[in-house]
C-alpha cells in the first residue's frame, strides 16, 4: 500500500534507478564490508527489467535470503542456524542482500516469467521507500512516513522492529518447534535479534486487534489508503499470489455465496507465525497470531478454518459447523466443513 503511494500507479516502472542511489550510499558508508553498490552488481544485468509489479508479485527472479527447505526427510535451513549461532547480531538489509547464496551475479530467472517467493523483494521495496522519502540508510528511515497523516493515529500502537529482539516488544516467548537442521525439542527465540532479519519483510509488531484494523483499512470497502482499483490490482486474479497478497479461499472452505473471496498474507518468522486476512462475504478482517512455529506452520490457517466458518454460520443463522483442516502436503492444505441440518 505504501509503495503504491510512492509510485503513483507506476507499477510497471523499472526499479533500479529508484533503489540504486540508497544502495550505493550504504555501500560507500562502510567500504570495509565490500558490499556491492547497485542491483546490477548484486544480481546481474537483467535487473534492469525488474519493475514494482515484479517485486510485489514475487516475479523478480531475485534470490531469497531465506534458506528454509521444509520438504524431505531432513529439513534444512542454513540461515536459521546462523541466526541462532549469533543471537545478538543485527542482520542489515545490505548484509542479507550480499550473502553468497543471494548475490552471485545473476537472477534465478528472467523477471516476469515465473513466480518465485523471495523475501529479498520486500527489503528492496523498503529501500525504495526510504530513498523516496529522503533517507540515506535503512537505519534512519521511519516506516510510518509513507502513511497518510489521517491514518497515522491507527499506527500509534504499532511499531516496526529495527535492531531489537522480540523481548523488546512483547512478553510472549516465541518457540521454534521445527526439526530444521536436526533440531530436537523447542528453541526459545525471545532474545534472538535475527527473528526480525529481513527488515521490511518481517518487522511489523502490534496487537492482533490493531493489525486487524489496519487489514480492514487496507482491503475493506471505503478504504482511505487504497482505491477499489488499486485493491483489485493487489488481489490474486488467478492462482495463489497477487501483489503482496495471497489467495486464502482454500483456507475457508467452499464458496457458499458466490462472492466469498478471502485474501491477505501469511507471516512466518522464527518462533512466531501469523495470518492477516480480509473476507468479503462477511465484510470482516481477521488476524491470527501464534507464538509457536511448527514445521508446517499450520496453526494460523487451522484456526482460520474453524473461526471463519463459525462466524459465517452464526451471521447466517446456521447451526455450528464441524470443520477439519486437512494437511495433504506442506504446500497443500484445505478447510473442510459440514453444517448439520437445522431441522
Amino acid at each position: 500500500a505504501c509503495v503504491w503511494v510512492c509510485v503513483h500507479k507506476g507499477l510497471d516502472d523499472k526499479v533500479a534507478s529508484k533503489v540504486d542511489p540508497i544502495i550505493a550510499k550504504m555501500a560507500a558508508s562502510d567500504p570495509s564490508k565490500g558490499y556491492k553498490d547497485s542491483l546490477k552488481a548484486l544480481y546481474g544485468p537483467e535487473t534492469r527489467k525488474i519493475t514494482f509489479r515484479h517485486l510485489l508479485g514475487m516475479q523478480s527472479g531475485i534470490p531469497d535470503f531465506d534458506t528454509a527447505k521444509p520438504e524431505g526427510k531432513y529439513p534444512t535451513d542454513s540461515f536459521r542456524a546462523t541466526v541462532y549461532e549469533q543471537p545478538e547480531h543485527v542482520f542489515s538489509p545490505m548484509e542479507l542482500m550480499n550473502l553468497d547464496w543471494v548475490s552471485y551475479g545473476e537472477l534465478e530467472y528472467t523477471p516476469g516469467t515465473k513466480f518465485g517467493y523471495s523475501s529479498t523483494n520486500f527489503m528492496l521495496l523498503g529501500l525504495i521507500l526510504a530513498h523516496h522519502y529522503g533517507y540515506d540508510s535503512w537505519e534512519t528511515y521511519n516506516q510510518k512516513d509513507a502513511l497518510p497523516d489521517d491514518l497515522k493515529p491507527m499506527f500509534e500502537n504499532i511499531t516496526f522492529a529495527l535492531k531489537n529482539p522480540p523481548n523488546a516488544f512483547t512478553p510472549m516467548h516465541g518457540l521454534d518447534r521445527t526439526t530444521y537442521n536436526n533440531q530436537t525439542g523447542e528453541k526459545d527465540v525471545w532474545s534472538t535479534t535475527g527473528v526480525f532479519a529481513g527488515w521490511t519483510a518481517s518487522n511489523i509488531v502490534g496487537s492482533v486487534g490493531d493489525i486487524a484494523n489496519f487489514a480492514y483499512e487496507l482491503y475493506g470497502p471505503n478504504s482511505q489508503l487504497l482505491t477499489p482499483e488499486i485493491q483489485k490490482e493487489m488481489i490474486p486474479k488467478s492462482g495463489f499470489y497477487g501483489l503482496a497478497t495471497m489467495n486464502f479461499s482454500g483456507m475457508t472452505g467452499p464458496d457458499r455465496t458466490g462472492k466469498d473471496y478471502a485474501y491477505g498474507h501469511l507471516g512466518a518468522t522464527y518462533g512466531y507465525d501469523s495470518l492477516v486476512g480480509f473476507f468479503s462475504a462477511l465484510n470482516m478482517s481477521l488476524v491470527v497470531a501464534s507464538s509457536i512455529e511448527s514445521m508446517d506452520q499450520s496453526q494460523p490457517s487451522d484456526t482460520l478454518c474453524h473461526v471463519y466458518n463459525t462466524i459465517f454460520n452464526y451471521q447466517k443463522g446456521l447451526p455450528q459447523p464441524s470443520c477439519q483442516f486437512v494437511k495433504k502436503s506442506y504446500y497443500h492444505k484445505t478447510c473442510e466443513c459440514t453444517t448439520p441440518s437445522s431441522a
